[in-house]
């Protein structure tokens, strides 16, 4: 079960929560780095128990040692050192899509030089790091396209505190981007064409020419919904649909995620193997820039990488023959986010799309062969699915959001099937859209059925009186104690303890309803 890459990725986030808690300085970590290193070295030549143990330290340090790069940046040119009480400038690159909203604009800007107003020196100093810009269109405010290079004038500020402890906290959802200050622009002059990633640049593109056909074909919710399945928008949804999305237990579909990578990755290769009748082994070679490609188009999210890495490493199973390890495979995603940005282990989106994966991996056997003796396979498989999905989230939904979706279980069922169709429609088309809006439009048609019924069901479930619970948030040891039971070897040891907890919690729903009124 503990493979070498499972056993790495578990210490590896070891080192990262320890690091969090103890919040010990970066120094003081690299040094234990380095003498843990030296004495694996030295290991080499006594037992193997040592160097084993010196190797399991190297990871963990590892891990606390970017955690706290990453958290407190020591650069002395990181922008988060320049944050002052009065105006300055600053100069950079978009590296974000603006986002609109009731005249405000917002982007993230990749900041390269800064000048205070009030400094006695007039040159602009070199910065580094990210830095999410807000400000009010207007004569002096011009908005800027992805990619270029801008100046703007205004505030530059810690991210705000949250006003009542315990609610959500903004300045920490920036950090775990990797984000450090905020910058409120009221003036914004172009200066030209910044450096960007070039194949960043290709996702834009091809960002931007999905938006533009289904805003020409397809208007209204409709329109807006696709977006927000496509392509992750989910400032164009209506509030009131958010809400019934939440309360039905579907919001994820409007988080690209690794259902939506996974069902991009079975369309594109159904395309070329099943249609085109290509050889598999050509195919899966062929199926993987699709998917990165989609990836980056939808943001590169923490839900959307991992889905990429499976993806990736299951095509390239059929290339060599061999049968991927889900496990292994997450374990092996989970590293590849978590070395890059270690901060996305507090990510809400991180936990979520890592324990429904988990969850679906080892509950699918138990409950399919369970559900297998009282109904039809063709029903069994994709309920057991969703029954796993939704028992390996359901104490962090809790826990972020307070609510606890009673219908989604049933929603997910008659909803979820629907996606596949909906995204193979809209990528057919968006791809007629580069040719003929017309004959797009005419494809949009149908799509527009779809999206109808996605929906109907949407208000269909969300009208029942007890569609979601409020419920307090759950204790750090009911968590634990709830995974505990989980993760049990093959679901075994830990059955009792795990249905117990869900009596437990089935009891206080039943109170909280029938008892308060």
């Amino acid at each position: 079960m503990f493979t070498p890459l499972i056993t790495v990725a578990l210490f590896y986030i070891l080192g990262i929560a320890l690091a969090s808690i103890l919040k010990a300085p970066i120094f003081l970590l690299v040094l234990f780095l380095l003498c843990s290193l030296a004495l694996t070295i030295f290991s080499f030549r006594f037992h193997r128990f040592l160097l084993n143990f010196f190797l399991i330290l190297d990871v963990v340090f590892t891990g606390a040692s970017l955690y706290s790069l990453n958290f407190s940046p020591v650069s002395i040119s990181h922008v988060r050192n320049f944050v002052l009480p009065w105006e300055v400038e600053l100069a950079g690159t978009v590296v974000q899509e603006p986002e609109f909203k009731k005249g405000r604009i917002s982007f993230l800007l990749e900041s390269e030089c800064i000048r205070s107003s009030l400094s006695f020196d007039t040159s602009l100093q070199p910065v580094r790091g990210l830095v999410k810009v807000t400000g009010y269109t207007g004569r002096r405010f011009k908005v800027p396209d992805y990619g270029q290079r801008i100046l703007v004038r205004g505030k530059l500020k810690d991210p705000p505190l949250p006003s009542v402890p315990g609610t959500f906290n903004y300045r920490d959802y920036l950090r775990n981007k990797k984000i450090f200050a905020v910058f409120q622009a009221d003036e914004l002059q172009i200066l030209g064409k910044g450096r960007i990633n070039f194949f960043s640049g290709i996702a834009v593109k091809c960002r931007q020419s999905i938006r533009n056909t289904i805003q020409r074909t397809l208007p209204g919710d409709e329109g807006r919904l696709l977006r927000g399945v496509m392509l992750g928008e989910k400032g164009c949804i209506p509030a009131y649909l958010k809400d019934m999305f939440i309360s039905t237990g579907l919001a994820h579909t409007l988080v690209v995620s690794g259902l939506h990578v996974g069902l991009v990755a079975s369309i594109v290769f159904f395309f070329f193997f099943r249609i085109l009748r290509l050889p598999r082994k050509i195919v899966s070679v062929i199926t993987i820039p699709f998917v990165v490609l989609y990836c980056f188009i939808t943001g590169a999210n923490p839900p959307a990488v991992r889905a990429l890495v499976l993806s990736i490493v299951v095509l390239m199973g059929y290339v060599l023959e061999r049968e991927p390890d889900m496990l292994n495979n997450l374990a092996l995603a989970a590293l590849i986010i978590l070395i890059f940005n270690p901060l996305s282990l507090f990510d809400a989106s991180f936990q979520l799309s890592f324990l429904a994966t988990l969850g679906i991996v080892y509950l699918v056997p138990f409950f399919q062969k369970n559900f297998a003796k009282i109904l039809p396979e063709w029903f069994a498989s994709p309920l057991a699915v969703s029954v796993s999905a939704q028992i390996g989230v359901a104490p962090l939904i809790a826990y972020y959001f307070n609510k606890v979706s009673v219908i989604a279980l049933l929603a997910n069922l008659f909803v979820v099937p629907i996606l596949g169709i909906i995204l193979s429609i809209g990528l057919a088309a968006s791809v007629a859209g580069l040719f003929s809006i017309p004959v797009a439009r005419f494809i949009s048609l149908l799509n527009f059925v779809f999206l109808r019924y996605f929906i109907s069901a949407i208000k269909f479930f969300s009208a029942f009186r007890f569609a979601f619970l409020n419920v307090p948030r759950p204790s750090h040891i009911f968590i634990a104690g709830y995974y505990t039971g989980m993760f049990a070897p093959a679901f075994k040891y830990g059955k009792w303890i795990f249905m117990g907890l869900w009596a437990i919690l089935a009891l206080y729903v039943w109170l909280l309803v029938f008892a308060g009124g």
